[in-house]
């Protein structure tokens, strides 16, 4: 894909062992915010394949999360009696964007659905939420 011809955001997230992800507008150079909501390190990430504002990411807390990078929201955690029960190592989606598939230190591997009205209207309610402003420090 040739960046020059794309017109959407075109961002960078960094994340690691703090457990916070860090998201940079590589146009402007500058870190544009921070993500923070995990509780241990973060071991992979993916922005969604349909929808350029929506990122995931796994963690060593046992948990995901769904991110609306647009508006600075979690938009779900994916965890608990039926999520991983040691760190999450890897998360991908499905090209279609409705599903991903995770792998843990649990020696298994998880599928989940977005096509949950739930889901569906926490991603569409995430992003009506006015975009949190960058602090400066």
């Amino acid at each position: 894909t040739d960046l020059a011809q794309h017109d959407g955001p075109q961002l960078l997230a960094a994340a690691g062992k703090r457990g916070i992800v860090k998201v940079i507008d590589t146009v402007r150079r500058s870190l544009i915010l921070t993500l923070s909501g995990h509780g241990d390190e973060i071991y992979d990430m993916k922005y969604s394949p349909v929808d350029e504002w929506l990122l995931l990411t796994a963690s060593k807390d046992e948990s995901l999360r769904l991110w609306n990078v647009k508006t600075a929201t979690c938009i779900a955690i994916f965890a608990g009696h039926e999520g991983h029960r040691d760190a999450v190592l890897s998360c991908a989606w499905h090209p279609l964007g409705a599903r991903f598939a995770t792998g843990g230190m649990d020696n298994s591997v998880k599928i989940y659905s977005l096509e949950s009205s739930e889901i569906q209207n926490a991603i569409a309610e995430s992003s009506s939420v006015e975009p949190r402003k960058k602090k400066n420090i």
